[in-house]
């Protein structure tokens, strides 16, 4: 399912694309990155959706 992440330290998720909303990440305010992971793993970046 296409999705869109924050690659920063906060590992944001949404179902639309946008930037990151977070207060505190490095990345506040860039762009969402695209994902299509299978599983909850985002290719290489070990992120896991079960722990949001």
């Amino acid at each position: 399912m296409k999705h869109y992440i924050c690659t920063g330290e906060c590992h944001g998720m949404s179902d639309k694309p946008g930037v990151c909303q977070a207060e505190v990440c490095e990345k506040k305010s860039q762009p969402l990155t695209e994902c299509n992971c299978e599983g909850g793993q985002h290719e290489g970046k070990g992120h896991d959706h079960s722990s949001h």
